[in-house]
Parts: C-alpha cells; structure tokens; sequence
C-alpha cells in the first residue's frame, strides 16, 4: 500500500526540522533553486527557477510525493523527498541552498527520512544517484550506507541534455 502523501509527519533531527512545504517558503524556495550552482546538479529543476517552477512544486509535487521541507532555525533552506521508483523502491532525492553546503544538513537530513521510511514503507530498497561530476553529493550517499550499481544517462532540466549517473542503491532490509 502506498504511503499517504497528506500524512507525512514532521520529522526533526539535532540541528533541523523537517515538514511538509508549505506557502511561506515560496520566497526562499525561489531565490535558493534559481541557482545555477544548485540546478546543475538535479534531474529535476530547471534554471532560471521563477514563480511558474514554485507552482509546479507547490500543485503537483507536494501533493504527489512525499517531500519534506528541510528547515533551519525555521527557514526553509531546501527539500527532500521519496518517490516511488517502481514496484519494489523508492528514490531519495534531495537539494539545499548552495549557502548552506557544507555543513552536513542533508546528510542529517536524509538520515531522519531513511529512518522514517524504515519503520514506515513497505518497499525494502531506497535508491538515489548523481551525476557523475557531482562528488559532494556522491559523498553523502555514501555515507548514507549506499553503494554504487552502476552507470546510466539521466536528463538534466537544467542543463537542457542527457548526463552521465551515478546510480546507488540502499537496501533497507540488510
């Protein structure tokens, strides 16, 4: 059974809260995405990020998947999400404003979903990836438990073109 996107609890961690996007993100969600240091990076966000993309985000992603705002000191700093992969997997995607890199919240912050969904979903495998040339995020992963299975082509929004991907892989139930 698919997990109800309009139950999706507030998650908190020692430095975070994590909760459902809301309206009064909109205004940082705007500046932090319309970055081309952050889009580059993502399958999904394309660049420029104005006012028509936080519609799209805000009608049909939130709604739809199960995506959590990452929050600082209550300002909304990106997002992370679980969608589902195919029958047996969710995929773990996730971003942050590029002022906040390096400081390990998307590590924290993926750890407090990894573990929701283990308690939680029934499909035993998470997996993620990145783009070949992202190695800030390759560490994440890593350190997140995943390993890498393999190589695959994924479009980038941004980009506007097919890049080499990193695919990984968390097996929940090992």
């Amino acid at each position: 059974m698919r997990q109800s996107i309009l139950t999706i609890p507030r998650l908190s961690t020692e430095r975070l809260s994590l909760r459902r996007p809301e309206p009064r993100d909109r205004k940082a969600l705007i500046s932090l995405a319309d970055d081309w240091e952050v889009a580059k990076n993502l399958a999904r966000l394309p660049n420029p990020y104005g006012e028509k993309d936080a519609d799209f985000y805000f009608k049909e992603v939130v709604p739809n998947e199960l995506t959590w705002a990452i929050v600082l000191a209550d300002e909304f700093i990106g997002s992370i999400g679980l969608t589902p992969h195919d029958e047996e997997k969710w995929e773990l995607g996730y971003w942050i404003g590029q002022q906040y890199w390096g400081y390990g919240y998307v590590t924290e912050a993926a750890k407090s979903v990894l573990s929701w969904a283990i308690t939680t979903l029934e499909r035993p495998t998470i997996v993620s990836g990145c783009f070949t040339e992202n190695a800030a995020s390759y560490r994440v992963l890593r350190k997140l438990g995943f390993v890498e299975v393999g190589l695959s082509s994924r479009a980038s929004l941004a980009r506007g073109q097919e890049l080499s991907h990193k695919d990984m892989v968390l097996h929940l139930d090992s």
